[in-house]
């Protein structure tokens, strides 16, 4: 596992001028140790960087983020989005000359993301180096960058904030947060998807209506998208009060998640949501800060695709930290945060054990049972039901778990599934000669079952082929079948 943050150095040993560099670290599952040659991934040699992300591609680390000469700090910093890779051979360039992948223009806040066979990158920024903030999206094929979107906006002069990338139903998905330039400055949280027509022209359809997916008359921002249980999940901070809202989209449309809000203390303002999949369920990151602007508290919440519970417990109160990524890895989630000077990174690991029930078999008032129990794991099916053996004289009529109302077969029984702890009889009834199906009564039913018998469509049991030998010579004939008939007509 890897990690990557941004990380304040001092420049030719000068207190007074500092700057910021890329620094990665791995762990091994016992210990951290440099992943950057110990001198950042910076490409330039006097810059300040920031707002690092990685992914894995075709088994290459990827890193990408924003950096700026320091000599241009005294005006509007001239931001530039940087690639590296590391296929386990050290850290290079993605591009020829060590050139930025946002080319002329400027980016910042990147995020990274493989779909199919590519990685895609997207940025806020403009692509020909003006001040603008704008979507910007390119596309690596593992030699080459090439444009996808160039100076994307909801709204005509738009404002865009922090793109974010999120795959569902095999399509690519992308949003953002965008303000009004001018009057009444509306806010906007856009979702769109990636098309692609016959004669291979990428555009980007939106998929959010024409106010996007917020109240555009409050200040919104930070979404992120997830796939989950056939839908997509998207989650923004919205600054009315300031609370993170919750939608999912099946498709077509877009629709609140229970009550569209995820919990918080009155007072306290919600910030920087994540979203990701761990162990079957939904999860929710984020930070909660108290209503005098002093305490952050890092927030965990898990969501069953019904409900929500929280999933925070054990980690440390920091008071100034908070939660900025994750990861998963075997069967473990991580969240790493900052707390004033350092990186925090807690570990969270579920039981991995199925869980199980047991199944118990009860042989009833006149029969034997081969077993009397088995432990099934929740959601699975019974596998030992065990041969009913009944009295002299009874029939097996069946397993109950409910008093004798529904019977099962221990066909239908060995076909459940078991998700808690159940009790089957076994139900019989009183030997009748004529009766196959156990109803206790002779029926044409019964005849009907030894006609289908005699000619190779069904198989029976022991039992009901003595209750169907009704002259006791061994043979199941039309004779047989004559003496059923003769006692349902009331002549036998």
């Amino acid at each position: 596992m890897y990690a990557a943050w941004s990380e304040q150095k001092e420049f030719m040993n000068n207190q007074m001028q500092q700057e910021t560099e890329i620094r990665v670290m791995k762990w091994d599952g016992s210990q951290w140790s440099s992943a950057d040659d110990g001198s950042g991934l910076n490409f330039m040699s006097s810059s300040s960087a920031s707002s690092p992300s990685l992914t894995v591609y075709q088994g290459c680390l990827y890193a990408i983020w924003t950096e700026a000469e320091t000599s241009s700090m005294g005006g509007y910093p001239f931001n530039q989005v940087m690639v590296k890779k590391n296929c386990g051979e050290g850290w290079v360039s993605t591009t020829n000359g060590n050139n930025p992948v946002s080319g002329s223009g400027r980016g910042e806040l990147p995020v990274l993301l493989v779909y199919q066979d590519d990685l895609y990158a997207a940025w806020m920024g403009t692509s020909d180096g003006s001040t603008g903030r704008k979507i910007q999206v390119k596309k690596y094929d593992g030699n080459v960058w090439t444009s996808e979107a160039e100076d994307m906006t909801f709204v005509p002069n738009g404002t865009a904030f922090g793109p974010r990338l999120a795959v569902y139903q095999d399509e690519l998905y992308l949003t953002w947060s965008e303000q009004m330039a001018d009057s009444p400055y509306y806010s906007y949280i856009p979702v769109m998807k990636r098309t692609i027509n016959s004669a291979g022209k990428v555009s980007w359809v939106n998929v959010s209506g024409n106010l996007g997916i917020t109240n555009t008359t409050t200040s919104a921002g930070s979404p992120v998208l997830q796939a989950y249980n056939g839908l997509l999940y998207a989650v923004w901070r919205d600054n009315n009060p300031t609370q993170l809202k919750i939608s999912s989209f099946d498709g077509s449309t877009w629709s609140s998640v229970g009550s569209g809000n995820l919990d918080k203390a009155a007072g306290d303002k919600s910030q920087d949501p994540n979203l990701f999949v761990y162990n079957q369920k939904l999860v929710a990151v984020w930070n909660d800060l108290d209503s005098q602007g002093f305490h952050w508290n890092s927030r965990v919440e898990e969501f069953d695709g019904t409900n929500w519970s929280p999933a925070d417990q054990g980690l440390p109160d920091t008071n100034t930290g908070n939660v900025t990524s994750f990861a998963l890895l075997n069967n473990a989630m991580y969240l790493a945060w900052s707390d004033v000077s350092k990186i925090y990174v807690s570990e969270r690991r579920e039981d991995s054990t199925p869980q199980q029930v047991t199944v118990s078999y009860l042989q009833g008032d006149h029969g034997t049972l081969s077993g009397a129990n088995e432990q099934v794991e929740i959601g699975g099916h019974p596998a030992a039901v065990p041969t009913v053996s009944p009295d002299d004289g009874y029939h097996f009529a069946g397993w109950s778990s409910d008093g004798g109302i529904t019977k099962l077969s221990s066909q239908e029984v060995a076909a459940l599934t078991v998700t808690a702890d159940v009790t089957y009889t076994a139900y019989y009834t009183k030997f009748v000669m004529g009766d196959a199906d156990g109803d206790g009564k002779v029926t044409a039913a019964d005849a009907l079952l030894l006609s289908k018998y005699i000619k190779g469509k069904i198989t029976l049991t022991p039992e009901q082929l003595q209750a169907l030998d009704m002259n006791g010579d061994g043979q199941w004939d039309d004779e047989d079948i004559k003496t059923i008939l003769a006692i349902t007509a009331g002549k036998g």
